[in-house]
Formats: C-alpha cells, sequence, structure tokens
C-alpha cells in the first residue's frame, strides 16, 4: 500500500507513514483503514495488558505516533475526523472485532 516518490533512494526505512515522499491513493483508503484499526486494536491490547502503562514508554509512543500518522495521511486524502471514525467503526463490526 502506497507509494515512495523519493527518486534518492529512502533514508527513512519502514516509517514510510510519516516520509514526504510516501503518498497513498484514494483507492487505498480501506487498506489504510484496515491498517489503523489494526493499530488501534494492538494500542488497546497493550494498554489492557500492561501493569503500569504510560504513553511515555517508547512502545507505546511509537504506536501512537503511527495511529495518528496514518490519520494526518487519510486527511490528505479529504476524509474528515467523523468519516475516518466511521470507517474504523465499521471495519471492527464488519471484522466482529468489537470489545464486548
Amino acid at each position: 500500500m502506497g507509494y515512495c516518490m523519493s527518486q534518492n533512494g529512502c533514508d527513512n526505512w519502514f516509517k514510510c507513514w510519516g516520509c514526504g515522499h510516501f503518498l497513498i491513493r484514494k483507492e487505498e483508503i480501506d487498506d489504510a483503514i484496515k491498517t489503523l484499526a489494526l493499530q488501534i486494536v494492538n494500542m488497546r491490547e497493550m494498554i489492557n495488558t500492561s501493569k503500569n502503562f504510560t504513553n511515555e514508554n517508547p512502545i507505546a509512543a511509537g504506536q501512537i505516533k503511527t495511529i495518528s500518522l496514518i490519520v494526518k495521511r487519510l486527511s490528505e486524502l479529504s476524509l474528515s475526523q467523523d468519516e475516518i471514525d466511521e470507517k474504523v467503526m465499521n471495519f471492527f463490526i464488519n471484522n466482529s472485532i468489537i470489545e464486548k
């Protein structure tokens, strides 16, 4: 998903969502929503299983950054926060990933 538009090679190695050369197309919105939803699930699992969760933890901070960068990329495709939220919730519902 997405394309690197850098002509000089990549110096961001696996940090594409935050790279200025990384672009996603409108056709890839569903894949980006799926990635976002799975990152949210991972974050929730981290919070629920941690004995002393803090946003300062480097792993948690990285997870939060990834989520925010995906949301930023989706908003660059003219999706509002409400539309992103709705699409994520629809993904959860359609894939039976709802907390009970």
